[in-house]
């Protein structure tokens, strides 16, 4: 890339693409990565510095019938978890059996999201969320279909259970038409889904310039981005939840050393140069 690398650059060529987010995503961190190595920085220094040093991780109950998601849950929070995500958006009545199972087994101290994934349409989303007021949800992601703003807004209004955005938030485009329209309390950042952290900090400052939070989601994806997203959460003050409940945890197979940062329910800052994570090359090329 020679000496003139710049950040304004790459992301100049890039948009010239429209799209293909998750291509996007690891050039624009390998930018971000070269350039605070360049400064002899760990990345959350040179994206400003840190505004916290450890991140609380939430962990994602997979679907199942209320008793089995109980169980999953109850271990989670034994192993030092205080946030959970249960993922509904199935069927009406088993949605509202399990938050109400899983809220009595763990107590009223445990924070609990929830994901309908697109699930809902948006009278039912209303209908479901009244009667899971009393259990103390901290949000509902994505209750329905990503296209539907003015159904987001409606269920928004509708029910006293705040509304986060995630697969309506894939570009900072979208975030900022969510943000006009007041119909989300919070939006979910995932770097492979915008592009990397280039339009991650722009989406940032478009919620906060709408007094609206961030989440710093998590997916299934490789150590380097899951190091990224580290950086990016301990730099940025507007993201105030974090999930990271995927990384080392999902992955069949993990390639790099991000997993030695998770502990006890919390990840720890990186302060080696750069993203600071290293690979295991002969892993890599072992089939």
């Amino acid at each position: 890339m020679g000496e003139k690398i710049s950040i304004g650059h790459i992301s100049s060529i890039l948009d010239e693409f429209p799209g293909h987010y998750a291509a996007k995503a690891p050039v624009d961190m390998a930018v971000y990565d070269i350039l605070s190595r360049r400064m002899g920085v760990p990345l959350y220094q040179f994206l400003g510095g840190a505004v916290r040093t450890k991140l609380p991780i939430a962990r994602s109950v997979s679907l199942d019938n209320p008793d089995a998601m109980k169980k999953e849950a109850l271990d989670f929070i034994s192993q030092g978890i205080c946030r959970i995500k249960l993922k509904v958006g199935v069927d009406r009545d088993q949605d509202i059996e399990t938050v109400r199972t899983v809220r009595e087994a763990v107590g009223k101290d445990i924070d609990i999201n929830i994901d309908a994934n697109q699930g809902w349409q948006v009278d039912e989303a209303i209908h479901i969320l009244q009667e899971l007021e009393p259990y103390n949800i901290l949000f509902c992601e994505q209750p329905v279909q990503k296209e539907d703003i003015d159904g987001l807004k409606e269920v928004r209004e509708k029910t006293k259970v705040k509304i986060m955005a995630d697969e309506a938030a894939g570009s900072p485009e979208k975030v900022r038409e969510l943000v006009a329209r007041q119909a989300v309390d919070c939006v979910n950042i995932k770097l492979e889904k915008c592009g990397g952290i280039t339009p991650a900090v722009q989406i940032s400052s478009i919620c906060r310039a709408g007094g609206i939070p961030c989440q710093l989601g998590d997916a299934v994806t490789g150590g380097l981005n899951t190091a990224a997203g580290i950086h990016f959460a301990c730099s940025n003050a507007n993201v105030q939840y974090f999930e990271f409940g995927c990384g080392p945890f999902m992955r069949v197979r993990d390639f790099t050393d991000v997993g030695q940062y998770y502990s006890q329910g919390v990840i720890r800052i990186i302060n080696e140069k750069g993203i600071g994570i290293h690979m295991d090359i002969d892993s890599v090329r072992t089939p």
